[in-house]
């Protein structure tokens, strides 16, 4: 084990009191990330990039313009081969399952939480408006799920079963059980984390000392060992902003960590790769996205960068508050496009800026922790529910609720800034402006000594 990477308890014991950030509405980011967020500049986001590069013992694995032929564009498990998603509607395969996990509840106040109607802390009986609200929140057997997932796996094509919540899975001590058991039946997990229980060892000890691990990186190591693939939350380079988006003070240092144990362990030595970092796209922390897009890429850790849908804690007024226009969210798709294909990386305009196109609803079921199976997260009325996996077959949900045809670029998103002519209005807009993403391009490749 990497010994630099385990910090002394004495170390570990202060990040316990890190407290949550003190939030309204006019700041939902904390008024320091908001003010930090204002400063940010190519050039010290460059330097930050160089910074967590040294941080995490980095190479440059990629050289912009000279990316493999075949390289595969995400997370290995997170998305397939275009090969594997091409269907046919008489014969759809279900690669994919999005799962929360159970109702662990979260440690974390991220504002963006996709959490189906920021329900989490009501259900759990938490205190809202001075009453305490009781669980009444149905829950999938596990032992049932499990055989769910196996008839998908033996039936139904499943390759994939990605841990989004609910709340953060790694906080659940149930995870390793279930890791090991799709190991065995050789599904990959993909596992959505913000990384601060892998980044710090006293929350890794308390959770799974069951499991005889006593720091974050035998968590690491153990997640290497079960086919674990990780995306994880990091979203910001800033460090305030970070943490706002999170609502913790300090969460970017445990989340950095994180992210370099994961790093450590070989997470990286894969292809496609096994790590891949995800960050909503905001007004605070947008102006990061095209240094993030190529630093990312050349280090081996695929970026999903992603516009959110009016869902969970992010409600419409949120999302008009704090999101980006809609001509500012094509302009940066567009930019991270054209640096995309600037740097070999074949693919398709999707959700996801400079990524693999999204194949959810096409080749997916989300099933919450309730049971209660939807298309995606996306979908969060109650009239989106296609079955009930405490009752139904897996099976027999997925022949009445697959999607007919080839996917669009993202049906929830529809009305959130994905409207159906969104590629050509991307296309045009990036015929007009080439000339000065490309501007920024070159600055950013030579600011981190990219250059061919």
């Amino acid at each position: 084990m990497n010994q630099r990477s385990v910090l002394s308890d004495n170390a570990q014991q202060e990040r316990l009191s890190i407290q949550p950030i003190n939030l309204s509405s006019d700041h939902v980011y904390g008024k320091e990330a908001e003010k930090s967020s204002k400063k940010i500049r190519l050039e010290n986001t460059i330097a930050k990039a160089l910074q967590l590069k040294a941080t995490l013992g980095s190479v440059w694995k990629y050289i912009p313009g000279q990316f493999p032929s075949d390289f595969q564009n995400y997370t290995k498990g997170w998305n397939s081969p275009d090969k594997d998603n091409q269907r046919n509607s008489d014969n759809a395969q279900m690669f994919y399952i999005n799962l929360d996990l159970e109702d662990s509840g979260c440690t974390r106040k991220c504002s963006h939480c996709f959490t189906m109607a920021g329900q989490i802390d009501i259900e759990r009986g938490r205190i809202r408006e001075n009453r305490v609200q009781p669980l009444t929140r149905k829950i999938l057997n596990k032992v049932r799920l499990i055989e769910q997932i196996k008839i998908a796996q033996e039936e139904l094509g499943l390759r994939s079963v990605r841990l989004l919540g609910r709340g953060e899975p790694t906080e659940s001590s149930y995870l390793l059980e279930f890791t090991e058991k799709m190991a065995e039946l050789g599904v990959v997990t993909v596992l959505f984390t913000r990384g601060h229980v892998v980044g710090n060892d006293i929350h890794a000890r308390r959770v799974y000392r069951g499991y005889g691990i006593e720091n974050g990186f035998q968590l690491a190591e153990r997640l290497f060992a079960q086919n674990v693939s990780v995306i994880h939350g990091y979203s910001a380079l800033n460090d305030t902003v970070h943490d706002g988006m999170t609502g913790i003070e300090g969460h970017s240092k445990e989340s950095t960590l994180g992210l370099q144990r994961f790093v450590e362990t070989g997470f990286l030595n894969h292809h496609p790769t096994r790590l891949g970092i995800e960050a909503p796209i905001a007004k605070i922390n947008m102006i990061e996205f095209p240094v993030s897009y190529v630093f990312f890429q050349c280090i081996g850790i695929s970026p999903i960068f992603n516009s959110y849908m009016v869902t969970g804690r992010a409600d419409q007024s949120f999302f008009d508050k704090h999101t980006p226009s809609f001509e500012e969210r094509l302009d940066l798709h567009a930019k991270i496009v054209y640096f995309m294909r600037q740097m070999g990386i074949k693919g398709q305009v999707g959700p996801y800026l400079g990524t693999k196109e999204c194949h959810d609803v096409e080749h997916g079921l989300y099933i919450p922790s309730s049971g209660d199976v939807r298309p995606c997260t996306g979908y969060e009325s109650i009239e989106s529910i296609q079955g009930d996996l405490n009752v139904e077959d897996i099976r027999d949900v997925w022949a009445h609720s697959r999607i007919k045809g080839r996917q669009h670029i993202c049906p929830p998103k529809l009305n959130h800034g994905f409207p159906l002519d969104y590629v050509s209005q991307l296309e045009d807009m990036l015929s007009k402006r080439s000339h000065l993403y490309d501007q920024e391009y070159q600055q950013i490749i030579s600011g981190l000594g990219l250059q061919q």
